[in-house]
């Protein structure tokens, strides 16, 4: 009992009723009434998300339907194709994804033992000495290096190749790349270094159309020429050179400095002449 011979529970109420403290009824009925507006907002919102993602859930459905039949037929299509090519060629491009992967596979290993890092910076470091070591020699044989080096590459490839009978499959594959390698890739990469704002990117890109198109306006006249098209039938790794130049032109190694500074005192003065 309190003080004034009241009892504790009545003491407690006294107190509640004087801090304002709500009933268990009143708590009830404000926790259904959040309850239900809880409810209905989810409800709306719901409704809401539906009637903005139906266009593109039904356009996805209508889009599966058109295209699984298709799909279908591209994919045996494909395969038929795939199948119908020489044994020797499905045994390269088994071959050619079981090293990606295996390469895959060992870079992701060497990251995690930091030995990729390592091996790089050695390398690196090995190459930096031997262009030192040529360029106590001479500065024309040190900057021709990496380009002479590229071509033995390229050249010992294409023997390979030949040697192995598979240069007719892989011409084919070559000229349907060289577009993609040569227009889409560099357009792609031009379109990035824009929005890098890099200026030393930005400079080898606009050297690299000037030799591009330099090169598609010689290409397109001799084309026009009634003898050059012959002449070209009877050298069927012209398209192979066309790809390797192309390649050539987007390594790091300055490919597309040494063509641009070939062909820039042609441009200046065809420029200044206009």
């Amino acid at each position: 009992r309190g003080a004034g011979g009241m009892s504790s529970s009545a003491l407690l109420q006294e107190l509640c009723d004087e801090l304002g403290v709500a009933s268990l009824e009143e708590y009830s009925a404000a926790m259904k009434m959040v309850y239900t507006q809880s409810t209905a907002a989810a409800q709306s919102w719901a409704s809401l998300l539906w009637l903005c993602f139906r266009p593109l859930c039904r356009g996805i459905s209508i889009f599966a339907v058109w295209a699984l039949p298709r799909g279908r037929e591209f994919a045996s299509m494909a395969a038929a194709r795939i199948a119908a090519q020489p044994r020797a060629l499905l045994q390269a491009e088994a071959a050619a994804a079981l090293l990606l992967f295996f390469c895959w596979r060992l870079r992701a290993w060497l990251r995690r033992h930091d030995r990729l890092i390592r091996a790089r910076a050695a390398l690196s470091r090995r190459y930096q000495a031997l262009v030192r070591t040529v360029r106590r020699q001479s500065q024309l044989a040190a900057r021709l290096l990496p380009h002479v080096g590229y071509a033995c590459v390229c050249a010992f490839g294409w023997r390979s190749l030949v040697r192995l009978r598979m240069a007719e499959d892989v011409t084919p594959l070559v000229l349907r790349a060289t577009p993609l390698l040569g227009t889409v890739v560099p357009v792609v990469r031009t379109l990035l270094a824009l929005h890098a704002d890099a200026p030393t990117r930005l400079r080898a890109w606009l050297h690299f159309w000037s030799v591009w198109a330099a090169a598609t306006l010689v290409t397109t006249t001799l084309s026009s020429l009634p003898l050059i098209p012959r002449i070209a039938q009877l050298r069927p790794e012209l398209p192979i050179v066309h790809f390797f130049c192309v390649v050539w032109m987007q390594l790091p190694h300055g490919g597309v400095e040494l063509a641009y500074a070939a062909i820039a005192p042609s441009i200046r003065g065809r420029g200044e002449a206009l």
